[in-house]
């Protein structure tokens, strides 16, 4: 089996003021990438991106949640895809990722994120949330076993409607936080296969990225109770990306419990 293993991660860019006098992410997730480059395993950083486009980190993510909004998570698959066919055999259209060609529908001051949901609409100003549809046409198939889902359609099948809710719009993007999701782009025949191990920032990213590849699988290890390895071995994956925000190093990853995030086994 052909299987390439690399790790993706995004965090506060090193000038914000916080770095390195509150928030010690960016020293831990440098100690994690630097152990993995030094046992020659590939990493793609997006703080790098990030800084090299100069891409004003706050405007990345929402005010009232953690999480970043769907549109820098469509930056983010647009990068992955560009190194997936730098150097890993992958034809993706870059272009489909281009903001000009989906249509937005903004939903203005709707969203109350985990943090705004803490300090109440009577201190916080809910944060706009868009749902993108691309103007091209799209076939998707796809399969989330938890909740005996099987269903063929366009782009708009990776939204949950019923989670778009302002407490709740986060989880319209492929359905929130899932053990697995499997997904084939009817549009796209190249074979490959990516198998994405990740936390809730892929939930926004997954859609956007299946735009680039015949089939993705994703993982979300915290609801997966399965053997990795087996997984692995059965569906024979071309690459696997271990895609984590910086923020997941601070938790007790370097301990086999089941909280931990790089618990594997």
């Amino acid at each position: 089996m052909l299987l390439s293993s690399w790790c993706l991660v995004l965090e506060k860019s090193k000038t914000d003021p916080y770095a390195s006098v509150f928030d010690f992410s960016n020293e831990n997730g440098d100690a994690f990438l630097s152990k993995l480059r030094e046992n020659n395993i590939d990493c793609l950083d997006l703080r790098a991106a990030i800084e090299a486009e100069q891409r004003p980190q706050h405007s990345l993510f929402f005010r009232t949640d953690h999480h970043w909004t769907p549109a820098a998570a469509r930056w983010a698959a647009k990068n992955i895809c560009e190194h997936l066919n730098a150097f890993y055999g992958y034809t993706a259209n870059l272009s489909l990722f281009d903001a000009t060609k989906f249509d937005e529908k903004k939903y203005a001051a709707f969203y109350l994120g985990s943090h705004g949901i803490q300090r109440t609409r009577a201190r916080s100003i809910p944060d706009d949330f868009s749902l993108y549809h691309p103007k091209f046409s799209t076939s998707f198939h796809l399969s989330i076993p938890s909740m005996d889902i099987d269903r063929t359609g366009d782009f708009s099948i990776f939204y949950d409607m019923k989670k778009m809710t302002p407490l709740t719009a986060y989880d319209t993007y492929a359905y929130g936080n899932r053990a697995l999701l499997q997904i084939q782009n009817q549009a796209k025949k190249d074979g490959r296969k990516l198998l994405l191990i990740h936390d809730s920032f892929a939930d926004v990213m997954t859609p956007f990225l299946a735009l680039g590849m015949e089939y993705l699988q994703s993982i979300d290890p915290r609801y997966f109770y399965g053997s990795l390895q087996t997984f692995i071995e059965k569906e024979r994956p071309d690459t696997v990306i271990l895609f984590y925000d910086i923020i997941e190093f601070n938790l007790d990853g370097h301990h086999a419990t089941p909280r931990s995030p790089f618990d594997l086994r």
